[in-house]
């Protein structure tokens, strides 16, 4: 009869034991990959683009490097059906010089809307709100340490 100790010693069961922490490891950093990867634009169209300006310039002001990224990407798309880019470039010469309601306003009539208290209403409830960064970096951070405990609880056995 082998004591625990003796057991976990045994080649097959270090063997499953890296097994199962790298599968878990896979299984926490594949999401995040996903969620990291950059790219994903190329299914966006400029008036997709110039939707999300407007969201973030309603909702989120103050992350004005995303919102010009999104107004300089509108005007960069290809697709550009049913988008001025000629009032797109207007608002984004406004939101270079600080004109925040003129850049919503030019941004709206760009693609036929009107602005109004918002244009797209949020939906109420559900959903935890993070800033821009942070739910990557807990995946990593999770990720991380179920990493380093797997490789622990390898090195202890050997």
């Amino acid at each position: 009869m082998m004591d625990g100790q003796s057991a976990l010693r045994r080649p097959d069961v270090r063997a499953k034991t890296v097994l199962v922490t790298a599968f878990v490891a896979v299984m926490v950093l594949a999401p995040a990959r996903a969620a990291l990867a950059d790219g994903g634009e190329e299914d966006f169209t400029a008036k997709d683009f110039v939707e999300q300006a407007i969201g973030l310039l309603q909702g989120q002001p103050d992350m004005k490097d995303l919102i010009e990224d999104r107004i300089g990407d509108a005007l960069e798309d290809d697709e550009v059906e049913g988008v001025d880019l000629a009032l797109v470039a207007q608002a984004q010469e406004a939101f270079e010089e600080g004109r925040v309601s003129e850049t919503l306003e030019l941004l709206a009539r760009s693609i036929g809307e009107q602005v109004g208290p918002a244009l797209h209403q949020p939906e109420v409830g559900g959903g935890l709100a993070t800033p821009e960064g942070v739910a990557d970096t807990v995946l990593i951070g999770i990720a991380a340490v179920l990493i380093l405990s797997g490789a622990l609880v390898a090195a202890k056995e050997r």
